[in-house]
């Protein structure tokens, strides 16, 4: 299991946790937690713009890079609750998204979780997906204010409540790879779930603000203020799933 140790004095920016302002029970819990792939917030690890733009993951230090597209995100600060968003582009045709680089940090036909704090933009928002035509993908639609959420490119749930983008929410996909069981929840409520997902995720690229086989062209104006990836299905382990929804819950005043 990774050990939590704070390294005092970290800049701003460095993707250390101590460029945060008070480091919770909750957010220790979930560093240490060995199912933690990477972690990643607007509010730190962020270097360059434009092409050169990249954001660092707190725990595994991986960085996200404009994968699809031209007009890469930027952050945005004080979006919400005095928290900074990465905001999607909003011209068309050249909307980029970022991707893991090549790290291949998404679980291929196996267990994982989807973590985000996000809102769509003007039209239909891919916030977390995987590269990839059979890809994974959580996507808040604007007929509906609706989330849907689907593996190996096939939709699979789409959320029994509305999350209104007055407001970001917190999203979180849990797919259980031995049950073949899909779990969604919203805002720390079940609004969704799956059986008998037969449709693996097979692409092992991680993207944000991005649909995973083209650019991001349906997420103009979206915005993610934080987002984490797991290599469990986290609706199956309860302390954990309350540790992750508490923290995000307190610190973006959500819930």
């Amino acid at each position: 299991m990774a050990v939590f140790t704070p390294i005092s004095g970290g800049p701003v920016g460095s993707g250390l946790l101590p460029s945060l302002p008070t480091i919770s029970a909750d957010m220790k819990a979930i560093y240490a937690a060995s199912s933690l792939v990477d972690w990643w917030t607007a509010d730190t690890g962020v270097v360059g713009t434009g092409s050169t733009f990249q954001i660092i993951g707190r725990k595994g230090h991986n960085r996200m890079v404009p994968d699809t597209g031209t007009d890469s995100p930027t952050v945005v600060a004080s979006a919400h609750n005095g928290r900074a968003a990465l905001q999607a582009g909003t011209t068309a045709g050249t909307i980029g998204d970022l991707g893991d680089g090549g790290a291949n940090l998404f679980p291929v036909n196996a267990s994982f979780s989807l973590v985000y704090v996000g809102r769509r933009g003007t039209n239909d928002s891919y916030l977390l997906n995987s590269g990839g035509a059979s890809n994974t993908y959580m996507w808040h639609r604007v007929a509906d204010d609706k989330v849907t959420v689907g593996v190996g490119g096939v939709s699979q749930i789409t959320s029994t409540v509305v999350v209104a983008p007055t407001a970001p929410h917190i999203g979180i996909y849990s797919y259980d790879f031995a049950t073949k069981v899909a779990n969604l929840r919203l805002n720390r409520s079940l609004a969704g779930t799956k059986t008998s997902v037969a449709n693996e995720n097979t692409s092992s690229k991680l993207k944000v603000l991005g649909r995973g086989d083209a650019a991001a062209a349906n997420s103009a104006g979206a915005q993610i203020f934080e987002w984490m990836i797991f290599n469990t299905a986290i609706h199956l382990n309860a302390t954990l799933l309350a540790n992750v929804e508490t923290y995000l819950a307190d610190r973006y005043a959500l819930v």
